[in-house]
């Protein structure tokens, strides 16, 4: 084996011996946006805003899996909920 590769193993496995996704703590993201602005065809008629809010918690319920929640809403009176 090359030191090139000795050294690309070593490297490749410290990455997925640390992940640096463990040490996130929980928080809560907002966003908004907008679509619908690009008229690019004639299905497109009508500029849509949209808010969203999602809460990414910090405890590893299974090989890294951490839970999600979030909503959203848009100015058409849509509205979502997930989890994950």
């Amino acid at each position: 084996m090359t030191s090139t590769r000795r050294i690309a193993t070593l490297v490749l496995l410290a990455a997925v011996s640390f992940p640096a996704a463990a040490e996130d703590p929980a928080r809560v993201v907002i966003g908004a946006g907008v679509t619908g602005f690009a008229r690019h065809n004639e299905q497109v008629t009508e500029t849509t805003e949209f808010v969203d809010v999602e809460y990414r918690g910090s405890t590893d319920l299974w090989r890294g899996v951490k839970p999600l929640a979030g909503v959203g809403m848009t100015t058409r009176s849509l509205a979502y909920a997930r989890a994950g």
